[in-house]
């Protein structure tokens, strides 16, 4: 069975129905979720489905898009970030997602807002396509326009193919906020990076749990208020 992703300009569809033609009116093409194939193939429970926030976390989807480097076009826009997933649990070129106008060798970025400042322990990006060139997550206060990297990392250019909800671990900053800049690297890319959501959170559940665990009691009045 061939996986393999690429761009034709014939139809053709693999033994899992994946249609590699290009979308209308653009050299980008789609692919149906990995859940489909899994459930066809009798794979159980969705494990693609996006994350649901635990009872005591306060999450937000970004509300706003500042500033952005470039993006595809109308249908790829750096908009397309904003609210809940779209895209999400599907994996492939698809509008409906911020794609940066260059297809690889390239440093991109976007800076997201949020409807009212908060911690941001916790981020979540919904990548869609081409996964592992996010190189750095920064944020900063309302009234400064210096970024606070909060984590940095190497991109990984040769990930499965699959969609993924990427969470890497912070440096925790001090001060709410209510904006965060993703700084992308499209050197040696498959092709576009794109980028269908991203949710911030107080991690506040996992503290509550660490707190439980360590005081070996159950939660308290107040913090279940």
């Amino acid at each position: 069975m061939n996986f393999a992703i690429g761009v034709s300009r014939k139809r053709r569809i693999d033994d899992v129905g994946c249609d590699f033609r290009p979308a209308k009116k653009s050299r980008k093409f789609a692919c149906p979720s990995q859940w489909q194939w899994l459930t066809s193939f009798g794979g159980g429970p969705n494990p693609f489905a996006p994350y649901e926030p635990e009872p005591f976390e306060s999450c937000q989807w970004a509300s706003g898009v500042v500033a952005f480097s470039s993006e595809y076009s109308n249908s790829w826009r750096a908009r397309c970030i904003v609210g809940p997933p779209t895209v999400y649990p599907r994996y492939g070129d698809i509008q409906g997602t911020w794609a940066p106008l260059p297809s690889r060798n390239s440093l991109e970025f976007v800076e997201l807002e949020f409807e009212k400042p908060q911690p941001i322990r916790i981020v979540r990006v919904y990548e869609t396509f081409n996964a592992g060139h996010l190189v750095r997550l920064s944020t900063r206060l309302h009234a400064s326009d210096v970024w606070q990297p909060v984590w940095t990392g190497q991109r990984q250019p040769r990930l499965p193919q699959l969609s993924r909800i990427f969470e890497p671990p912070l440096a925790l900053p001090d001060t709410p906020s209510r904006y965060l800049r993703l700084d992308v690297d499209q050197y040696d890319a498959r092709s576009w990076y794109e980028v269908d959501a991203v949710q911030i959170s107080d991690g506040l559940e996992e503290r509550i749990i660490a707190w439980s665990i360590g005081n070996h009691r159950s939660f308290p009045e107040q913090v279940r208020r």
